[in-house]
């Protein structure tokens, strides 16, 4: 059986604000990464658990979040309602050297507004000047799972969201309810 890290109470530079997918719908993605990546391509740096196969299937809303605590991103997020996202093509980052990223792409235009607001709002250090909502499934070695990009088996999924997951730098977990529309 493949290596899944376990990247739970982990400690990181930076706090984010995620979407917990439904525990269900994350199994079926962990088994299909088991089934379809093969583990002698996973891309693993030596004493870092970061990389590998992913133990939480979540999509980042924003990372980079300075405070320790959620006190001002709950403060933001009070009026926010519930939104809808939805699964798009199995795909790949390719702009590391070393590694792919292949991922899950998450469409909606609430999720990217939402990014945008707390981008703005949230002292942060985000690196990436376009949000490109997705899901994380693992790190391969370069170019060893091309067969994968725009693989089409969680297209079309719709899920709502009605609670983000304020995720610490110092490995504590805070949720947030979202307003009912």
């Amino acid at each position: 059986m493949k290596k899944i890290h376990e990247k739970l109470n982990q400690t990181y530079s930076y706090s984010s604000l995620q979407i917990d997918m439904p525990k269900q719908f994350s199994n079926e993605v962990i088994n299909w990464a088991i089934s379809y990546i093969d583990e002698n391509y996973l891309y693993e740096e030596k004493d870092d658990n970061s990389y590998g196969l992913e133990d939480e299937i979540h999509c980042t809303v924003l990372y980079g979040i300075y405070e320790i605590f959620p006190r001002q991103t709950r403060i933001i997020l009070d009026p926010i309602q519930s939104f809808y996202i939805n699964t798009k093509n199995i795909t790949m980052f390719k702009t590391s050297s070393k590694y792919d990223v292949i991922k899950l792409d998450i469409e909606s235009n609430e999720l990217n507004e939402l990014h945008y607001l707390l981008r703005n709002r949230v002292r942060n250090y985000n690196t990436f000047p376009i949000y490109k909502p997705h899901m994380t499934i693992g790190y391969v070695k370069k170019n060893s799972h091309d067969f994968l990009n725009n693989s089409t088996d969680f297209r079309d999924r719709k899920f709502l969201v009605k609670r983000l997951q304020f995720s610490s730098k110092n490995g504590n977990k805070y949720p947030i309810q979202l307003r009912n529309f």
